[in-house]
């Protein structure tokens, strides 16, 4: 059964990553039924050919050996932002990584007395408004991260502020 990517995909995947305990690459391709397990890994990303129908690009990226994210590109983006946030909740808008670079969105997902929480992140060839399209999307896990709080701890200085010398 071919599997095609859209919003409850993404939403099935990434509430499964939440709960899945396995961190090897073919263990969570399998269980997550992406398609075939890259028999090759580069640098730590790993190409899932052919890719899920609806995506014109498949990736795992992996930290010392274990699966670390899955990355889509879209072949023809059809999930606007508005969309997407109705299912996940509000996003985090995050940097550019440079002039050109997609315009990125992060979304948590915490699932209760899961083993990892997985961060939705959406590209957009756009500056982010609620029409916008999503280009892209990564799905990386991490272990034991819980939801962001609502208030910030006073305690702790934000991140990405210099601290004076």
């Amino acid at each position: 059964m071919a599997v095609t990517v859209d919003l409850l995909r993404l939403k099935e995947w990434s509430e499964r990553l939440c709960r899945l305990a396995a961190t090897g690459p073919l263990d969570v391709v399998a269980a997550l039924r992406v398609g075939t397990a890259p028999a090759a890994h580069i640098r730590g990303v790993g190409r899932i050919d052919p890719p899920p129908g609806g995506t014109s690009r498949c990736e795992l990226g992996l930290a010392d050996g274990r699966f670390r994210s899955l990355s889509l590109t879209f072949a023809r983006p059809t999930i606007p932002r508005a969309t997407l946030e109705d299912a996940m909740g509000p996003g985090l808008p995050l940097r550019r990584l440079g002039f050109g670079r997609p315009h990125r969105v992060a979304y948590r997902v915490v699932v209760a007395g899961a083993p990892f929480s997985c961060d939705v992140v959406a590209s957009f060839a756009e500056q982010p408004r609620d029409d916008s399209l999503v280009t892209a999307v990564t799905l990386r896990r991490h272990r034991g991260v819980g939801a962001p709080s609502e208030q910030p701890d006073p305690r702790r200085p934000p991140r990405n502020v210099t601290r004076p010398r």
